[in-house]
């Protein structure tokens, strides 16, 4: 009698474990992620039991996705006598294949290879055309490239391929792009922001290339445009410089006390001077003499320093003569 209880105790404790398990209802997911090419039944439910592992359909391309709906989902369901009803005629499941994105530099690279071979500039960049949607390749392959054909307009510089991905693959999937091929420059370009005062130094500049169709006749192709220089407002990085942008530093600041010069042949003159202008070097700017208080042009040599080229009796008076 105890034996034949124990028995009892025991096979209901095994029922109770083994009941999620076993008799679990399919439940329909939202969304299954796969990465092979072939969609599973358990990749459509859980508690799919020992029919998980049936093959129902080809899974999408790589990157992309597909909805399967109710109607598709029951007739699965009856084909491999599988236990599962629609709750209503809404229910669906995404499934969405993964991949491993082509770069756009692998592109570029195969493309460009290809276009010098048709005569192509050596320096160029590649424009393609916006409607080229991204391409994937299966999460075990290299995502490398190959051009399989190639037309190019040399006088134009327009160009249409067929390309394959991955290279050298027999399961290579092809796809078309389009696009131009630019000629380019190197200009040169700030590091990282510069403001008003600022002065560009060697340091501060990098250089870029851009298409020329971008540059225009304006625009700082020489570093020498930029060290020693300071912008006139705020210049942001990596962007194209124009001239007008920069000026020299103001080494002479209205209102300040000057020091100001005037040479001849036989002697040096020097005075104090207030400048009534702000200027950089080699600007010409006013300045007063601050005993005479007579207002004269005189060019800025250096900070705070310049040299008068034009005086009257009365702007001299107050020197200090140097005799040579």
């Amino acid at each position: 009698m105890i034996k034949r209880i124990t028995r009892t105790l025991l096979f209901l404790a095994v029922c109770v474990v083994l009941t999620p398990a076993v008799w679990a209802k399919p439940i329909l997911q939202e969304h299954a992620l796969i990465e092979g090419d072939i969609i599973h039944l358990g990749d459509l439910f859980k508690n799919a039991g020992d029919k998980a592992d049936i093959a129902i359909a080809k899974a999408p391309a790589p990157g992309a996705r597909i909805v399967l709906d109710a109607k598709r989902l029951t007739s699965i369901a009856r084909a491999y006598k599988f236990p599962w009803r629609a709750s209503s005629r809404f229910a669906h499941i995404i499934v969405e294949r993964s991949g491993k994105p082509v770069p756009q530099e692998a592109i570029e690279t195969a493309l460009k290879k290809a276009l010098r071979e048709q005569g192509a500039l050596e320096n160029m960049l590649i424009a393609l055309s916006s409607r080229e949607s991204r391409v994937y390749v299966p999460m075990d392959r290299l995502a490398t490239v190959a051009v399989k054909h190639l037309e190019y307009n040399k006088r134009s510089q327009f160009f249409s391929a067929i390309l394959v991905s991955p290279a050298n693959d027999s399961f290579a999937k092809e796809f078309r792009v389009s696009g131009k091929a630019h000629a380019t420059v190197l200009i040169p370009v700030l590091r990282e922001r510069a403001d008003h005062g600022d002065i560009l130094r060697k340091r501060n500049i990098q250089w870029v290339r851009m298409r020329t169709d971008r540059i225009g006749s304006n625009v700082v192709t020489t570093t020498g445009d930029l060290i020693g220089n300071t912008p006139r407002r705020m210049i942001l990085a990596g962007k194209p410089i124009q001239k007008n942008e920069v000026r020299q530093p103001i080494l002479v600041e209205k209102g300040k006390l000057v020091m100001m010069t005037y040479n001849t042949p036989y002697m040096t003159l020097t005075m104090k001077g207030r400048a009534m202008d702000k200027g950089s070097r080699n600007d010409m700017v006013r300045v007063m003499n601050v005993h005479s208080k007579t207002v004269v042009d005189a060019i800025v040599m250096g900070p705070n320093k310049v040299s008068a080229y034009a005086f009257d009796t009365v702007a001299m008076q107050g020197e200090t003569r140097h005799v040579r």
